[in-house]
C-alpha cells in the first residue's frame, strides 16, 4: 500500500503524550506523523519513486520499504520494574567531583561498550559545569571505586540515566561553584557566568577567577576564600530513578532490487528520520543506527543457525554463518529530529536498540514492494536466496506461500 495513502489511525496526536501503553509505562512525548512525513520527503527527494517506475520499465524489480519504529528507553523506573514482576532497581547513579586544580572527574557505574559514554559523559559535564571539554576525565566500569547502577549497561540507558544523573549532579556542583565565586569576586551569584572554566561578572570578563581558584578555596585556604557556610571540597553524587520510561521513534526507508533469476536481494539506499530526544553527539547516534541497521540487516538476509538431524550446529565458523559486510549494505542517511522527553533530565532519550529493531522488518516490506506485481509476501527470516526463489516460484504458479 502507497504509504501517501495510509490513513495515520495508530499514530497518537502530539497533545495526547504521555499516551498510556496498556502495559505500566506510558510513551512520553512523540511527534510520529513528523518523523514518517520527513522520511516520505525524502524519499520523493532522492526520486526512489521515479527510479523505482524506470527500473520496472526495464524489467527490473525494484521496492521501496517502510518501517516505523518506538524504542522504549531510560529503563529504570524501579517501581514500574517491580510492579510488572522483576525483583530488581533501576536507578542510575553518578558522582561529579572538581579538584583543587579544578579539573573534572566524573564516575558512573555505566560501562563503554563502544557505544560513547565516555565521550558523551564529557560533553555533558563540561557543558553542565561551563568547563573545557579537555579538563573532564570519565570513570567507568571500575566497582571498587565508581557508585552502583541499579541494573548496569543496557536497555538504552546509558544516556537518559546516566546522563541524567550527571546533569543533575552538575547543575547542584555549579550553584556551589558561583556561590564561593561570589564571595572571592564580592558579587552576586546570580550575576556570575562560567564561560572555559573561568568565572566572571556579567557584561565585566575582566573581573574574573578561574575554576582552579574555586579549587584552592574549596579545599585549601579555607579561612580566607571559602564562605562560611559552605562545606569543604567539591563533589555531588545523584541518584536518578525515572518517574518513567522515555520512547524514542523513527521511521526508515529501504530501497532495494531482487533479481528474480537468482534470488538474491540488493540494498541500494537508505534514508532514516530518528527521534531520540535532545542529540548529544550526531555522529555517536549516527553510528549506533547504521550498526543496529547492519546487524538487523545481517538478520533478515544472511545470518542463520543450522542444525543437522542430529542436532549438530553446521554453521560454526563465518564460512557457513554469513555477516554483511561494507559490500552488502547500503549508504546510511539520518535524519535528527528533536521531541524532547519532559521528565528525563536534558530531554535525553535512548538510541542503542533503535536500528535492530525497525530493520528486519524493513527489509521484508522493500522485498513485497518489489514482488507486487506477483504477490510475494516474506514470512520467514533470513530470506535466504533459495528462500526467496521458492517464494517467487510458488507466486508465480499461483501457490500460496506459508
Amino acid at each position: 500500500m502507497d504509504p501517501h495513502e495510509v490513513r495515520r489511525k495508530n499514530f497518537p496526536a502530539p497533545d495526547e503524550f504521555p499516551f498510556f501503553s496498556g502495559v505500566a509505562f506510558w510513551y512520553d512525548s512523540g511527534r510520529y506523523e513528523d518523523a514518517l512525513d520527513s522520511t516520505l520527503a525524502r524519499v520523493e527527494e532522492l526520486g526512489w519513486r521515479q527510479m523505482q517506475a524506470d527500473a520496472r520499465a526495464e524489467g527490473r524489480s525494484v521496492g521501496i520499504g517502510y518501517s516505523f519504529h518506538v524504542e522504549p528507553s531510560a529503563y529504570g523506573p524501579s517501581r514500574i520494574l517491580n510492579l510488572v514482576g522483576l525483583q530488581h532497581s533501576g536507578f542510575d547513579e553518578a558522582v561529579v567531583r572538581i579538584d583543587p586544580m579544578g579539573k573534572v572527574t566524573v564516575y558512573s557505574g555505566q560501562i563503554n561498550m563502544g557505544q560513547g559514554t565516555h565521550t558523551i559523559y564529557c560533553q555533558i559535564a563540561a557543558d553542565g559545569l561551563g568547563v573545557p571539554i579537555d579538563d573532564v576525565k570519565v570513570v567507568t566500569g571500575d566497582t571498587d571505586s565508581c557508585p552502583y547502577t541499579g541494573y548496569g549497561t543496557g536497555g538504552s540507558r546509558a544516556a537518559p540515566l546516566g546522563g541524567g544523573a550527571i546533569i543533575r549532579a552538575t547543575v547542584r556542583l555549579k550553584e556551589k561553584i558561583l556561590r564561593i565565586a561570589a564571595e572571592l569576586m564580592e558579587a552576586s551569584p546570580e550575576d556570575l557566568v562560567i564561560d572555559s572554566g573561568i568565572i566572571s561578572v556579567k557584561g565585566s570578563p575582566d573581573q574574573n577567577v578561574s575554576m582552579q581558584d574555586i579549587g584552592d578555596a574549596a579545599y585549601r585556604r579555607l579561612n580566607e576564600r571559602l564562605p562560611v557556610n559552605e562545606t569543604p571540597t567539591l563533589e555531588e553524587t545523584d541518584v536518578y530513578d525515572p518517574e518513567n520510561m522515555a520512547t524514542s521513534f523513527g521511521c526508515a526507508a529501504l530501497l532495494v532490487e531482487v533479481d528474480r533469476e537468482t534470488g538474491v536481494v540488493k540494498l541500494l539506499d537508505f534514508v532514516q528520520t530518528d527521534d531520540c530526544g535532545t542529540v548529544i553527539n550526531p555522529m555517536l547516534v549516527d553510528g549506533q543506527l547504521a550498526g543496529g541497521f547492519t546487524q538487523a540487516f545481517g538478520g533478515a538476509l544472511f545470518e542463520e543457525l543450522v542444525y543437522d538431524d542430529e542436532g549438530q550446529l553446521q554453521t560454526t565458523s563465518f564460512m557457513d554463518y554469513l555477516i554483511p559486510t561494507a559490500m552488502e549494505i547500503p549508504r546510511f542517511e539520518v535524519i535528527h529530529q528533536e521531541t524532547p522527553s519532559p521528565h528525563v533530565p536534558g530531554g535525553i532519550k535512548g538510541v542503542g536498540e533503535s536500528g535492530t529493531i525497525a530493520g528486519v522488518s524493513l527489509v521484508g516490506s522493500a522485498i513485497d514492494d518489489a514482488l507486487s506485481d506477483i504477490g510475494v509476501t516474506v514470512k520467514r527470516f533470513p530470506m535466504t536466496p533459495m528462500r526467496l526463489l521458492d517464494l517467487i516460484r510458488e507466486a508465480e504458479n499461483g501457490e500460496v506461500s506459508q
